[in-house]
């Protein structure tokens, strides 16, 4: 006998296997699927990394789940990377969850929409050239070496090592760097180490916010997590705001405003004026100014103060937190392969003969040193996933996203496909020949994102992390404290969950 009901069961199944819009019917990619999704958002929200990866080996290269009531495709092939990041990315804004980060950084950069967006990159992106940034090498050196001597006095005499959490310690280290790089001055140890505490408690709490339905409110309420988060955010911006003032009036007072842009072209002035600001604030503040003067934005008011705190908050931010975190997993991963270290070290000593100092020129020159640590962003990205909002509809791998679902790719999944990469879970720095970088999608590796958003600091990241890497490596031996537990923690950007406890000795 036929089963009457067989063909309801199936039309059912399909109903379940499709999201609708108005007007529309669209075919679900596969996907978990819970009675409850709440549970799944938590599941995610404490697991991330390992919901994805379970995700991906279990439906392939597009799947859907629900986070809370918001429809997520989870994208994990390059061509489709690329789709979202380039090829529609007009059709894309920034996800609901790194929106969230405006709450910390405002609107600068990394969270801005639109055209406001694209006049702000537009403003910025030349102090970000790399003949200007090429100018922070020596602080970027000189900051390194007074870690080392710091470490020289810890570590009197040469036999002797000692222990320290290298996460703080290159935490503090690119602070310190991104402290002269904006401002042109270092910040003292008592408020670095106030930074340091505030940022942890700022990212810490951005879990908090992304909880489903409920993140919104807990803010609101006055507990003590909400209560630390508010008074942080209050310290950072008064600093903040305190800087973007004193710079103000010291351009002021050079009378630098009135005659530094007469001549030269927009996108070269930094690198070919003598006279040009030796710190980042100061030539945003300068190109602001000359943007009104000569620009084709002539009627356009300065950035207010509100603005120069937000992009400024957002430069400081992203500028230490990505670098730090970078460093610390290329330490820990060379720690793990004597080998490499032994091939890094030679490398030291052939480009730089009777221990000279590093320079922006010997950049180039660290070949293999660059290898290592490429493989380390691939392993360990420090922007760990990204996501963005369909505000139209987009066919991707045959199925159609309508607008509203978020779209999440991830560095970390993607770096780690054996598609791409052979023996993907392995430290294999020799794997970056010329014929494999060649080779490679472009969006199977994608450390700093891409498209127009693509992170403007990538420079600035290469150059601080090989001379960084050479100063550090070249006086010390550096070696994890045996049975420390190597605990990822992917917040707002991939940390080490308990830190990394290294033993470090003299060379």
């Amino acid at each position: 006998m036929i089963d009457i009901h067989i063909p309801m069961k199936i039309a059912y199944i399909k109903w379940l296997m499709t999201t609708t819009a108005p007007g529309f019917q669209y075919e679900r990619p596969p996907g978990p699927r819970f009675k409850f999704p709440y549970l799944f958002s938590l599941q995610f929200l404490k697991a991330p990394l390992t919901v994805l990866n379970d995700l991906t080996t279990k439906y392939g290269d597009i799947s859907y789940f629900k986070f809370g009531r918001q429809g997520i495709y989870f994208v994990n092939h390059p061509d489709y990377i690329q789709s979202v990041l380039m090829i529609n990315q007009s059709k894309f804004i920034k996800n609901p969850g790194l929106r969230l980060t405006k709450r910390i950084i405002g609107n600068g950069l990394l969270t801005s929409e639109g055209e406001y967006h694209k006049q702000q990159r537009s403003l910025i992106q030349p102090a970000f050239d790399y003949s200007h940034i090429a100018m922070y090498a020596d602080i970027i050196t000189s900051c390194g070496e007074e870690l080392c001597e710091k470490w020289r006095q810890t570590v009197v005499p040469k036999e002797t090592e000692t222990t320290v959490d290298v996460h703080h310690e290159m935490t503090k280290l690119t602070v310190s760097i991104i402290s002269n790089v904006l401002f042109g001055s270092n910040i003292s140890s008592n408020t670095t180490a106030g930074i340091i505490h505030d940022v942890t408690i700022l990212v810490g709490y951005f879990n908090h916010l992304r909880l489903p339905f409920i993140g919104n409110i807990i803010e609101k309420l006055p507990l003590a997590s909400s209560r630390k988060f508010h008074a942080s955010r209050r310290r950072l911006d008064s600093l903040i705001f305190a800087i973007i003032q004193e710079a103000k009036q010291n351009l002021m007072r050079e009378d630098k405003m009135s005659h530094v842009f007469d001549s030269l072209p927009f996108n070269d002035f930094e690198a070919k004026d003598k006279n040009s600001p030796r710190n980042l604030l100061s030539t945003l503040l300068l190109l602001d100014t000359r943007r009104r003067m000569i620009g084709s934005d002539k009627t356009s008011t300065a950035m207010t103060m509100q603005q120069l705190r937000d992009e400024i908050m957002t430069l400081f931010l992203a500028g230490h937190e990505t670098t730090a975190n970078a460093l610390t997993w290329t330490l820990y991963l060379i720690s793990q392969n004597h080998q490499v270290e032994a091939k890094i070290i030679e490398e030291i000593k052939q480009v730089l003969e009777n221990k000279r100092r590093p320079t922006v020129e010997d950049i180039p020159k660290f070949q293999y040193l660059r290898n290592v640590f490429t493989e380390s962003l691939r392993l360990y990205p420090p922007a760990w996933a990204i996501g963005r909002e369909a505000t139209d509809t987009v066919v991707m791998g045959g199925y159609t996203i309508p607008p509203g679902s978020v779209v999440i790719m991830s560095q970390y999944i993607t770096h780690r496909d054996p598609r791409y990469f052979t023996e993907p879970n392995k430290f294999i720095p020799e794997r970056w020949s010329p014929e494999m970088k060649s080779n490679l999608h472009k969006f199977a590796f994608f450390p700093f994102g891409g498209g127009s958003r693509v992170c403007m600091g990538e420079p600035l990241a290469w150059i601080e992390g090989i001379l960084l890497l050479v100063t550090l490596l070249g006086n010390w031996k550096i070696e994890l404290v045996p049975e420390h537990p190597v605990v990822l923690s992917p917040l707002i950007t991939l940390r080490p969950k308990y830190g990394m406890k290294m033993i470090i000795k003299r060379r």
